[in-house]
This record gives structure tokens, sequence and C-alpha cells, in this order.
């Protein structure tokens, strides 16, 4: 098989910009009927009626952003991409308003040809080392 790898895809830096939006709609509006997403803060969920409803309470947060800091795009064939990388949420600590919270996480999005999120993997940077003993 002949890959291609390219830039950002368009929908994913859709689904980065809309993190600040706090419009749960919109986001699953992001996902295929069926898509499937592994959340970096819940169980799996399938479907956009339950991703809807996973982002509303994980956009519920102050000044919420986040950034795509590496990623890599792979064509993988008949219109589908794969997209693996890292990305950064930064809000205000509700515990300290001064203060900003950072969560460093890695993820995969899969695209249809349409452009929609068809799965999405999402999980917290491990902060520890691995031991390989």
């Amino acid at each position: 098989m002949k890959v291609k790898t390219i830039k950002v895809p368009q929908p994913v830096l859709i689904w980065q910009q809309s993190i600040g939006t706090k419009n749960a709609k919109q986001m699953s509006g992001l996902y295929a009927k069926d898509a499937v997403l592994v959340p970096t803060f819940d169980k799996i969920l399938k479907g956009r009626k339950l991703i809807e409803g996973y982002f509303v309470d994980f956009l519920d947060k102050e000044d919420f952003k986040c950034r795509i800091t590496d990623s890599q795009t792979i064509m993988i064939g008949n219109g589908f991409s794969v997209t693996n990388g890292y990305y950064v949420f930064h809000f205000i600590d509700p515990e300290n308003p001064t203060e900003r919270d950072f969560v460093f996480a890695r993820f995969t999005f899969v695209l249809n040809p349409q452009g929609e999120i068809i799965t999405q993997h999402s999980s917290e940077e491990p902060t520890e080392a691995i031991d390989d003993e």
C-alpha cells in the first residue's frame, strides 16, 4: 500500500479551534453518525448523541483552548486519512483563577472521505518514564 503524508487535515484543525466554543453540538457534528470516540477522560463512546453528551462536560472549562503541537497525517487510500500527534489543552484553573491548567495528550483521528471523524482516540501523556526492566 502506498501512503502519502500530508499536513493536518482541515477537519482536525476545525476540531482544535472548536474546543474554545463550548458548543457540544458543533463538536459532535464533526463526527460521523456512528463514530467512535475513545476520550481522554471517559469510557469509549459510540454515536453522535453520546459524543455530544461527553463534550457538554468536557468543554465546561473557563477559557478552554487546544493546540496541536506535533502531528503526522497519512492518506491510507480511498479518501481515508489517519492523523496522529500531540496536543495540549489549557484552561483557567477553577481553584486558582489566576493560573492555567495544562493537560498534555496524544491523539489519533481517522477521517472518512467526507471529512468526518469516524474514530478518535485521545489519552493523557504519561508523566513517568517507562522502565524497561
